[in-house]
């Protein structure tokens, strides 16, 4: 059982830093380019593969609500790409 919480917490400390280096502008932030066009397009084109299929779609977009305070497609009509 301890196996279990100890592997839980590791994995909460490694989703945080991933997260973290993610929406930082100097490091995941640069690959990304959040508040962009196409940066969620990037953001999937860079986990596909790497998180869950099912979780891709959410993990970008909570990545993007962090970086921009916005969600994805809502560019109040500044988004190109998107809906706003």
């Amino acid at each position: 059982m301890a196996d279990a919480k100890k592997s839980a917490e590791g994995h909460a400390t490694g989703t945080a830093r991933l997260r973290a280096w993610a929406i930082n502008p100097a490091e995941g932030g640069k690959i990304f380019r959040w508040g962009t066009p196409g940066d969620f397009t990037r953001c999937e084109k860079f986990y596909r593969g790497k998180v869950p299929g099912h979780m891709l779609k959410g993990w970008c977009a909570n990545l993007h609500k962090l970086a921009t305070g916005i969600t994805p497609g809502h560019h109040g009509g500044k988004n190109p790409n998107g809906p706003g």
